[in-house]
């Protein structure tokens, strides 16, 4: 190879050599006008970058944090506040509940991805969507998040944090147990209902968020329909939680305001049972990726 030659690769793959040679034609340049190899790649460069379409947004951890904090906010604000402000129609708060979540979804799911619950973070973070740092702040988001929520009902209720109908056995379920206090079926029942509707709901975000079953825009609105159909059928045995953030906020505020301390009691089974759908439901969707 001679002194004036020198072989490199460019961005596209190819072996090229540095020597000068005649190129037809490129754009900003004249036909036929003496360009070396180096001067050819930079244009092709050029030109692509020109013709590539923008990037979309980067966004950073801090970013991701404030949507989710503020996301499980107006989640805890309106879920809660919908059980909490209409008690006798429970229709009104579960369709309340649904609609809600729906529009928060289509808020923050570019940002975020929209979990605002640990339960759906854990399961997407053993599926490597997250990493372990992104996990750690998610979860401290929504926690915070569903603390501050709660504030604000109470503070709609003059400061009654014992009115925030924190998540527990329901009543419902120990009648149907056949007797007025909770007996092991109760917590059976409760814990079972947490587990399995966490599961149906992470699948559902499992199956919809692969590339081969992605419902695009119209996910909000399958989310919805299906967090609709699993309140109605576990409303009257868990409270309809699937969300330890959720369950735990209003267990503490209502135990630290002097009022009904049973759900503090009964916390494990909204932490246990969530997470443990969550994770069910990451296993069962791998049965399924070819």
């Amino acid at each position: 190879m001679s002194k004036n030659t020198a072989k490199i690769t460019s961005n596209f793959g190819e072996s090229i050599s540095t020597q000068d040679q005649f190129h037809p034609k490129l754009p900003g340049t004249e036909s036929g006008k003496k360009l070396n190899q180096i001067q050819v790649i930079k244009a092709k460069n050029d030109e692509a970058s020109n013709n590539s379409e923008p990037e979309e947004k980067k966004y950073q951890l801090y970013h991701k944090f404030l949507a989710e904090l503020l996301g499980t906010t107006m989640l805890l604000y309106h879920c809660c506040g919908a059980a909490v402000f209409n008690k006798d129609l429970l229709y009104v708060g579960v369709i309340s509940s649904s609609f809600g979540v729906l529009f928060l979804v289509y808020c923050f799911v570019n940002i975020s991805g929209a979990h605002f619950n640990p339960a759906v973070s854990l399961p997407l973070y053993l599926k490597g969507a997250l990493t372990l740092k992104e996990l750690i702040f998610y979860i401290i988001a929504q926690v915070i998040g569903a603390f501050i929520g709660c504030c604000f009902i109470a503070l709609s209720r003059k400061g009654r944090f014992e009115e925030l109908n924190a998540t527990k056995i329901q009543d419902y379920l120990i009648s149907v147990n056949g007797g007025e206090k909770i007996d092991a079926w109760c917590y059976i029942s409760c814990l079972f209902t947490e587990i399995f509707s966490t599961f149906m709901l992470d699948f559902f975000i499992f199956a919809t968020s692969d590339k081969k079953t992605s419902m695009g825009n119209v996910v909000g609105l399958g989310f919805g329909g299906l967090l609709t159909a699993l309140i109605f059928t576990g409303c009257n045995i868990s409270g309809s939680s699937f969300n330890p953030a959720r369950s735990l906020a209003p267990a503490v505020l209502q135990a630290i305001s002097g009022g009904d301390t049973e759900p503090i009691k009964q916390i494990w089974i909204y932490i246990i049972g969530p997470f443990t759908g969550g994770v069910l439901s990451y296993y069962a969707w791998k049965i399924f990726i070819l």
